[in-house]
């Protein structure tokens, strides 16, 4: 292709919170005569398919589509709706062709005559409406990103250059998009393990002596357990640092899981409060958290009597499964949605329902632990949200043609129970609203049943959150006002 000009031109878009500012580097492209007729009057006007309706560019119709000499040797289409804001599609349409902005005045004014004032207002109005009732924080897994994303625009310039011979025009676009809203997982991984060892020799000494079969020799050197006990405190709780790359030993998920979770409800705090910590090890999370076994004994010893009547269980537990939560590997599937964990729906939802106590606890740490576990777990598992039958549901009900969870019943009426008792502050209050406003945009069964029983109290609580000074809770306030549609 003999006599072909490369030209490189570099285009900057930088979007933050929905403005966007572009920046261009490259000689300066003109464009030339302006073609259209700016009136109501379509006739002149072809359609894409040549039947004489709308005017239409690449399939999509439009009032107007009119035409922009770039460079004197080539003619772009410009679509326009009598509705339209001509400062935006022009603004828009030279983003797109890469044409210096100093050009939109009078793309504008060309634009202007095609406006229709009350379509114009109409449209406004509607999209102010619709603004007035979008949803900002609910539902709750809206999270917070800092994406950095490049593309190459082909579409117009690149192809049209090519066709003319003449030369090829590339643009750069760089977005930057930062939202304000964040949810990340409440990791704990605070411990003292000095008292966290005699608390765990201390309770071993009373099973030994009571002749448990679940106590541990700590002295008997011929027993496996005995190293994996000193290998556990004296070498891996202590090389924390080392967690993200060592092996977790198998024997010593054998002395978790076999002996130590197997001790007596009344006993086995410290034990749970070991695997909270343990759940942070890259290697063990799966081995301990992943184990059915394991599961199963968590479960046993939270639904138990001392279980329901322990508020620092309760705490401890629903911050070990907030850490197996935020740290498990998932595979690719799972991530894009085609792999469904239901073992692990299954455990998360047992947990809840037996927790469900701890939201009523008057300790700030324990029915905070509760909520940030309720919030965490819609959270983690939105990305598996789809519409069925009209209802949104989780996918793994759906699958199944579930439309109703009575967990649904059990959390709400715990957190409302925890809003109404209690004096709590904005963030608690914040997260409870989080928790409820996303059941309900989840499932309208248990909107529905939200309503039918907790509908006052709900208003005055929402009422009271819009009217507040904190920002978050005005605009999750106004987001339930508007999901629950009240008057």
């Amino acid at each position: 292709m003999s006599g072909l000009l490369l030209r490189l031109s570099f285009s900057f878009l930088l979007h933050c919170n929905g403005i966007c500012v572009f920046y261009k580097m490259s000689n300066a492209t003109q464009i030339g005569q302006i073609t259209g007729r700016p009136s109501g009057d379509n006739s002149g006007f072809e359609s894409g398919d040549g039947s004489g309706g709308r005017p239409k560019i690449d399939g999509i119709e439009y009032d107007y589509v009119t035409h922009v000499d770039i460079n004197g040797d080539s003619s772009i289409p410009l679509g326009f709706n009598k509705d339209d804001d001509p400062q935006e599609v022009a603004r828009n349409w030279c983003i797109v062709h890469c044409v210096d902005l100093d050009q939109m005045p009078r793309i504008v004014e060309h634009l202007l005559p095609m406006v229709d004032p009350v379509a114009r207002a109409q449209r406004v109005e509607r999209e102010r409406i619709a603004a007035s009732k979008q949803l900002v924080h609910i539902p709750s897994f809206v999270t917070c990103c800092f994406t950095l994303t490049f593309s190459l625009s082909l579409k117009g310039s690149i192809i049209m250059y090519i066709n003319k011979y003449k030369y090829i025009h590339i643009c750069l676009y760089i977005y930057i998009c930062v939202r304000q809203k964040v949810c990340n997982y409440e990791i704990n991984g605070k411990m003292q393990l000095q008292p966290m060892l005699e608390r765990v020799e201390q309770t071993n000494n009373e099973l030994k002596e009571e002749k448990s079969p679940f106590a541990v020799d700590i002295n008997d050197k011929n027993n496996k357990y005995t190293k994996a006990f000193r290998v556990l405190f004296d070498d891996i709780l202590v090389n924390q640092k080392l967690w993200h790359v060592n092996e977790f030993p198998e024997v010593i998920c054998e002395l978790i899981i076999d002996k130590l979770l197997q001790w007596p409800s009344s006993k086995v705090l410290p034990i749970l409060d070991l695997i909270r910590v343990l759940m942070l090890h890259g290697d063990g999370v799966e081995k301990l958290g992943g184990n059915s076994k394991l599961r199963e004994s968590v479960v046993k010893h939270i639904a138990s009597e001392a279980g329901q009547s322990d508020g620092n269980m309760q705490m401890i537990v629903c911050r070990l499964v907030c850490n197996y939560l935020a740290k498990r590997p998932r595979s690719e599937d799972e991530r894009s949605g085609k792999e469904i964990p239901q073992e692990l729906v299954s455990f998360i939802q047992e947990v809840l329902s037996n927790l469900a106590v701890a939201a009523n606890n008057k300790k700030s740490a324990v029915h905070t632990a509760y909520i940030m576990l309720a919030h965490k777990y819609y959270l983690t598992n939105s990305f598996f949200f789809l519409k069925l039958d009209d209802h949104y549901v989780m996918l793994w009900y759906g699958k199944f043609k579930v439309v109703e969870s009575d967990l649904y019943l059990v959390m709400t009426s715990a957190l409302f129970e925890l809003m109404s008792s209690q004096e709590l502050n904005d963030k608690i209050i914040y997260y409870c609203l989080s928790v409820i406003g996303t059941i309900a945009w989840a499932s309208s069964t248990a909107k529905q049943e939200i309503q039918e029983v907790y509908e006052q109290q709900l208003k005055e609580i929402v009422t009271k959150a819009r009217h507040d000074n904190l920002a978050s809770l005005q605009e999750i306030g106004k987001d339930l006002w508007n999901l629950f549609e009240f008057k």
